[in-house]
């Protein structure tokens, strides 16, 4: 293999010995050995005896093999936890300080020199210790012999994947110590480049998931938002997980539980995603796909563990169980935009990509279990290109996944900031009409003192009232609540305070009046209803009241009795009987909407009529304010007509 670095490096022939001997010897021509790689043939054995780090000791029956680079080996047949490898290889030209460069091995193991332990990564038992894999120099003590032997000690384990191909492959090698340190330098320099890819990641995550999560706290019914930054802040852990790994040595099976635990919380926390972003049910298929994400980790965690025994046991069980949760989720996006969900629409196309990657994966996971050859199309899915930095298909297919994504949440921003912008305009028009529609000032009425409250809520809501004094010395009082909020009520108030004060002209007739005012409600209400009260007083402070469905009014704190007709704009042949009733000189009649009776405290509870009748008594303020307190949650309108027996002083 050929290495340079600033020109210092020289191109080394190395020639092996086939022939039987004890321990395989290299031998370099000329003394200007400056780095050799060593990737073998080393001489292979199952066991574990510490006799065979002597280099006395006679290995040549054993099985010639390269020095693994992709990972460990399995334990082999018959148990064994151990594995050695030997090779005898030529010191330096004038005793030049030597050291070795061991390249990523998914294990625990130690280096001899001459039956000397030189180093070790991790520990092996009986006091196991397994760290993520990281390349190594030792530096190999001085010695006047002509060769040295090297024997590695590693110890296997079924947990550790071997067949994933390391990030920056290398080659074994021996050399001066100054030049292995600059090549060790230039890998760690290589892997940091190749983890460019994951960094940016790691930030566009960051960086979307601030802005979602912020979008969600001021606007809390918008669950999706929430969902999607959680998702990016679980996909930025699992990639600064994979930064580290590569990196710094970690202990191996707490980097492998955390890397789980951050999986199956982005796995779920991408099902609430979709369900949430698409509309989705609470169906068998969602909590089967909830069911595949806890299996699949289970099976990641036991693979971790070495329960399995192998990879192919873990592609076994892995396979269809991610094959589901990869299918709903494509299913249910599939199923939107068919029915024509725009988000749905957009995300479509990197939902499919990123999904057939995984089919893509999966197959050649397949293949390693059917025993085929499936690594060079595994390098090509995962190590695709090198340019302008190391970057794969997996990765173009997350990155087209993760813009859509934000395509999306941007999209659906714009979208309700426009939807509120155009509600905050309607809803300022509506309260424009509502507040020309209450009277400003109340006309004053011979022998009665009138006193109004009105306090809207946060929405524009359908309360009204009207006091129009009569040629003959009373008046009409009209109070009432359309249903609903916004414009369409307040456009509905206009309406009836219109219609009123045109049927005024011609009858002075509570009934007559809010029949009328069921008629032009039938042909104007889409669907909704108003309830009214009409009532109609003369100067002797004698009442006749006909009522739609209101509440009844409150004289000294008690509801008066009146045939309660149906709402306005239910039926077209809706009747309002008239009572008639008689106000004594100081008495108070009260009239106030459901906005009092149905005020609501932090509790739930209700302000309810009992309240609103030992109330009643009070000035229209006092018990508006009462209700506002208590908790308002639509308007409140309060009307008090007291009867002076004779003429109000104004």
């Amino acid at each position: 293999m050929t290495r340079r670095f600033g020109g210092s490096f020289v191109l080394l022939a190395i020639c092996v010995l086939s022939a039987p001997a004890r321990g395989q010897t290299f031998s370099a021509e000329g003394a200007s050995v400056q780095v050799a790689g060593l990737n073998g043939p080393w001489r292979f054995h199952t066991g574990d005896d510490p006799h065979w780090a002597n280099p006395a000791f006679d290995d040549s029956a054993w099985q010639c093999t390269p020095f693994p680079q992709a990972g460990t080996q399995n334990p082999p047949a018959g148990g064994s936890e151990f594995v050695w490898y030997r090779i005898r290889i030529p010191t330096l030209a004038g005793n030049t300080p030597a050291a070795v460069l061991l390249p990523r091995v998914r294990t625990s193991y130690q280096l001899f020199a001459d039956g000397h332990l030189v180093g070790e990564y991790g520990s092996p038992p009986p006091r196991p210790v397994l760290l993520v894999t990281q390349p190594q120099m030792f530096l190999l003590p001085g010695s006047n012999a002509a060769t040295v032997t090297l024997a590695v000690r590693l110890w296997t384990f079924a947990g550790v994947d071997d067949s994933e191909p390391p990030l920056q492959p290398i080659m074994l090698q021996f050399g001066d110590r100054a030049y292995v340190r600059q090549q060790l330098e230039l890998v760690q320099l290589k892997s940091r480049l190749a983890l460019t890819s994951l960094h940016l990641f790691v930030m566009l995550s960051i960086l979307g998931a601030l802005a979602s999560l912020a979008v969600y706290f001021s606007r809390r019914g918008e669950q999706e938002y929430l969902w999607f930054g959680l998702y990016l802040l679980f996909f930025a852990a699992g990639d600064i997980a994979s930064i580290l790994r590569f990196l710094r040595p970690l202990p191996y099976f707490s980097y492998g539980a955390t890397e789980i635990c951050l999986s199956l919380g982005g796995f779920l926390v991408e099902l609430l995603l979709f369900r949430y972003l698409l509309k989705g049910s609470w169906n068998l298929a969602f909590w089967c796909a909830c069911a595949c994400v806890i299996a699949g980790s289970a099976t990641w965690m036991a693979d971790l563990t070495g329960m399995l025994g192998s990879f192919n046991a873990f592609n076994a069980f892995s396979i269809p169980v991610w094959t589901f949760y990869n299918l709903y989720i494509l299913i249910l996006t599939m199923r939107r935009a068919w029915q024509g969900m725009a988000d749905a629409r957009l995300i479509l196309i990197p939902v499919c990509i990123v999904v057939f990657a995984w089919f893509a994966g999966d197959f050649l996971g397949l293949g390693n279990v059917l025993g085929l050859d499936t690594f060079g199309a595994n390098e090509l899915l995962n190590n695709t290109f090198q340019w302008p930095f190391p970057f794969s298909i997996i990765d173009i297919t997350n990155l087209l996944f993760l813009v859509g994504m934000i395509a999306i949440m941007i999209r659906r921003f714009i979208r309700a900031t426009q939807l509120e912008e155009q509600q905050a305009g309607e809803l300022e028009a509506a309260r424009a009409v509502q507040q020309v529609l209450v009277p400003a000032e109340i006309p004053a009425v011979p022998c009665f003192r009138i006193q109004s409250v009105y306090k809207p809520a946060g929405q524009v809501g359908g309360d009204f009232f009207q006091i129009m004094p009569l040629p003959s010395g009373g008046f009409l009082a009209v109070i009432g609540d359309v249903s609903g909020k916004g414009m369409p009520a307040a456009m509905t108030v206009s309406l009836l305070v219109g219609t009123l004060r045109t049927l005024a002209h011609y009858t002075n007739h509570p009934g007559e009046i809010l029949a009328a005012m069921n008629q032009r409600m039938l042909a104007r209400s889409s669907g909704g209803f108003t309830t009214c009260l009409v009532l109609r007083s003369d100067a002797a402070g004698e009442l006749t009241i006909a009522n739609a469905g209101h509440i009844a009014p409150y004289v000294a704190g008690k509801e008066l009795p009146l045939a309660n007709g149906l709402p306005l704009g239910l039926a077209a042949d809706a009747t309002y009987a008239e009572r008639c009733f008689q106000l004594m000189p100081d008495q108070q009649l009260t009239l106030l909407t459901d906005g009092v009776v149905e005020a609501r405290d932090q509790a739930g509870a209700l302000f309810g009529f009992e309240r609103s009748a030992a109330l009643s008594a009070q000035p229209a303020e006092a018990i508006a304010c009462a209700a506002q307190a208590f908790g308002q949650q639509d308007d409140i309108t309060v009307l008090t007509l007291s009867y002076t027996g004779v003429p109000a002083s104004t």
